[in-house]
């Protein structure tokens, strides 16, 4: 288990390819932007608590609107990724599960973090990403569901 942690420990302070963060900060609001617009004009809205995903997805868009402003100004070099990250799939796990029906059109953001996850620390990114989506997705639905 130390290994795990020293290993999470370098992926986070590695070097890192700024216009790469630049690039996966700006499609974060993008795609959640989307999806906003998306769940706005949606026909049928059959969401779990609507008011309280509607509030974390205006949360996750300021969020990614903070990150934005970081990855441009450039200030913060090393080891805020993985912390991003894992925001990234907390906050995308919870959107899911209160989706449901609707769970098709936000698939993209869970492409998004496998392919953030893939850019920022290759095939281990992917598969540990992977397994950490499957945990948060059966705790979701054993806990709240």
């Amino acid at each position: 288990m130390p290994q795990l942690f020293d290993s999470l420990y370098e992926a986070a302070h590695k070097h890192f390819d700024l216009p790469i963060e630049r690039l996966v900060a700006l499609l974060r609001v993008a795609l959640t932007s989307f999806c906003l617009i998306a769940l706005a004009t949606a026909p049928e809205r059959q969401l779990l608590h609507p008011q309280i995903f509607e509030l974390i997805l205006a949360a996750y868009i300021l969020f990614g609107l903070a990150v934005v402003v970081l990855a441009i100004a450039g200030t913060f070099r090393t080891g805020w990724q993985l912390p991003v990250h894992l925001i990234d799939i907390a906050v995308i796990s919870i959107l899911m599960y209160f989706l449901q029906l609707l769970s098709t059109t936000f698939v993209i953001l869970y492409v998004f973090v496998l392919l953030t996850a893939t850019f920022r620390w290759k095939w281990r990114g992917a598969l540990w990403t992977t397994v950490i989506l499957l945990i948060a997705q059966a705790i979701l639905f054993l806990a709240i569901g």
